[in-house]
């Protein structure tokens, strides 16, 4: 008998995500929340710290049966609900998190703001609608959703 098992997303208490998917999967459950590194300037020190790019998110993979198990585990308040019902995450775009996250999409610097790009690792095209420093803003027309992506620098 195959086990039907989708990925959900768990919405936490605020700053808590990392620590939640530890304990998810010291239980025997997969989880995961897409995490970068950011170094923070501050007036006496430059601080390098671990930033979730789904704010109070974590996606976890689990089977209907063992839904509620979840709750067993600190700092998980509910699960997101879409529709009126918890909303599932296919398996592609938790691919394409991870295919971001490892490897930090770049763009060339003679882009202008209106142009249009493909965002490979999501497979979806984005319109450029800010630009500051080495950062670009683009405006993904199939989510709804603003992603930031670096700018590559000449040297």
């Amino acid at each position: 008998m195959e086990v039907c098992k989708k990925w959900y997303v768990l919405y936490t208490k605020r700053n808590k995500e990392i620590k939640v998917v530890e304990d998810l999967i010291q239980n025997g459950f997969k989880a995961y929340t897409p995490v970068i590194k950011e170094k923070r300037k501050w007036s006496d020190r430059i601080v390098e710290k671990n930033n979730c790019l789904l704010p109070s998110m974590v996606l976890v993979y689990i089977e209907k049966k063992k839904i509620n198990k979840v709750f067993e585990i600190n700092h998980i308040k509910k699960y997101m609900f879409f529709n009126g019902q918890r909303a599932e995450v296919k398996n592609d775009e938790i691919l394409a998190m991870k295919d971001y996250v490892k490897n930090k999409q770049k763009i060339n610097n003679n882009i202008k703001i209106g142009d249009s790009i493909k965002i490979d690792s999501l497979n979806q095209n984005a319109t450029i609608t800010h630009i500051k420093g080495k950062k670009c803003f683009a405006f993904l027309e199939m989510l709804g959703a603003t992603i930031t992506l670096n700018i590559n620098q000449k040297k």
